[in-house]
């Protein structure tokens, strides 16, 4: 038997263990058989979780499962999610972009953005964050943007004849990893990692303007700091250039625009519209985006063979579970119990907003050392919080944005494994992780930054 045989063995026998134990305990005062039963479901799904031996939506599905066959509550109510508007948003975001990418479209305006800045130093910085901006609201994916993006900027180094290990090249790097990998989620249709998010926060009102309005301050204030540190910090001592005609070349090189890319800069230019007057028409961001991915369909964008392979089911399972478990928490009485158990010893925190803005981001990095997994790091806190700010009108969006974002630090490399598959897709020459962490750093006084920024804007809208 592996090694990897025997730790799923032993953490699936731990999670058992643990599971039935807390089920078996007697509810105390406001609490009922099921909820305790329900509180050993969701103790056991963060243990598997955070053993990183299970597949997530194998843990998230058969959660779903138990739950009506424990008589916690019905298939209905474990599945509802599949219902609601949340995971049908989501479906749509990535059957949006996959007709998007399958265009070509993507390449084209990437390169057409690079060419059209200085061939400095500083004019690649803003070459490949501008286009990465760009890029952001195009592709759910950020792995897709990023492994579009990492290569031009190690050929922008080397053309720049920045040396390896230097502060150049950390700084074209930073400039494009930040710019989209971070920056590429405040757009609910930049990032799976939004869905992710969405599946944490209870309330469906969340659409494409609604979230972009949450976060542009937001996204201004981690593009402005990444310059600064790219651009500025990381900035070479002496002066470089590239060749003015290196991206207006490649550009060229791929012909005049296709009639695929002129259908899918027109629908997406239509479905910009349908979103931005939803008050007018009366159809929300969902309905019209699933009328587009239709329209991409006849019109040859993509296959079904396309919206089976390249649509990741997988993560819709993880996303209804989620989604599930977030209902049974308020439904089973946690939330009230958890309220008044807690709101003593954190509502003077919660009482401040930039306090409790800074606690849930400085903590978030000091977890995310023992917490390994993300998202279970982030659905430890929307357990502990969620039912306390309730009571003082906080959002639960505060805490699953500050909270999940802030997780995506890179100071180790168990943290983020994206972080080394993309050194490996830049080549590891010029910025291996042992200098890519430095960037790490920074992003975090990035992001916090950014967050304390965004708390007049998030107050403003109601949300704190």
């Amino acid at each position: 038997m592996s090694k990897q045989n025997i730790k799923r063995i032993i953490f699936f026998v731990i999670a058992v263990a643990v599971g039935i134990a807390i089920g078996s305990i007697t509810p105390p005062e406001g609490l009922t058989v099921e909820s305790m039963k329900f509180a050993g479901i969701f103790a056991a799904v963060l243990i598997l979780l955070i053993s990183q031996q299970f597949v997530d939506w194998t843990v998230m599905l058969a959660a779903m499962c138990l739950l009506p066959i424990l008589k916690i509550t019905t298939f209905a109510g474990a599945f509802s999610a599949w219902s609601g508007s949340t995971l049908w948003l989501v479906i749509m975001v990535f059957a949006l972009s996959v007709g998007i990418a399958n265009s070509g479209l993507l390449t084209r305006i990437a390169l057409k953005m690079l060419s059209l800045f200085p061939a400095t130093y500083k004019g690649a910085v803003t070459a490949l964050m501008a286009t990465s901006v760009v890029l952001g609201p195009l592709v759910p994916s950020l792995s897709a943007k990023v492994n579009l993006l990492v290569p031009l900027a190690t050929e922008t180094t080397a053309q720049l004849g920045l040396k390896e290990r230097s502060k150049g090249a950390l700084g074209l790097f930073s400039a494009t990893y930040i710019t989209a990998q971070i920056g590429g989620n405040a757009f609910i249709t930049g990032s799976a990692h939004v869905a992710l998010m969405l599946s944490l926060i209870s309330d469906n009102t969340w659409d494409v303007l609604s979230w972009l309005k949450a976060t542009a301050l937001w996204l201004v204030v981690i593009v402005v700091g990444t310059y600064i540190f790219s651009a500025m910090v990381c900035k070479p001592k002496e002066k470089v250039e590239f060749p003015p005609s290196f991206f207006k070349d490649k550009a060229k090189a791929l012909g005049p625009i296709t009639t695929k890319e002129k259908i899918a800069i027109t629908l997406l230019v239509f479905c910009i519209v349908l979103w931005s007057t939803t008050s007018l028409h009366g159809l929300d961001t969902t309905t019209t985006g699933l009328i587009i991915v239709a329209l991409m369909f006849y019109l040859g964008l993509f296959s079904t063979m396309d919206l089976i392979t390249k649509v990741p089911w997988s993560m819709m399972v993880q996303i209804g579970g989620l989604l599930g478990l977030s209902g049974c928490i308020t439904s089973l009485g946690w939330s009230t119990y958890i309220a008044n158990l807690l709101a003593p010893v954190f509502s003077p925190l919660v009482a401040n907003p930039v306090l409790f803005v800074a606690f849930l981001c400085v903590s978030t990095y000091i977890m995310r050392f023992v917490l390994i997994d993300q998202m279970a790091c982030t659905v430890v806190y929307v357990a502990i919080f969620a039912p306390i700010i309730a009571s003082c009108g906080i959002a639960q969006f505060i805490v699953v944005f500050c909270v999940f974002m802030a997780g995506m630090v890179w100071n180790t490399s168990y943290q983020n494994p994206l972080i080394n598959v993309t050194i490996q897709i830049a080549g590891g020459k010029y910025v291996p992780f042992s200098e890519a962490r430095k960037a790490s750093w920074a992003f975090m006084v990035i992001f916090l930054a950014a967050c304390l920024a965004s708390v007049p804007v998030w107050t403003a809208f109601g949300l704190m």
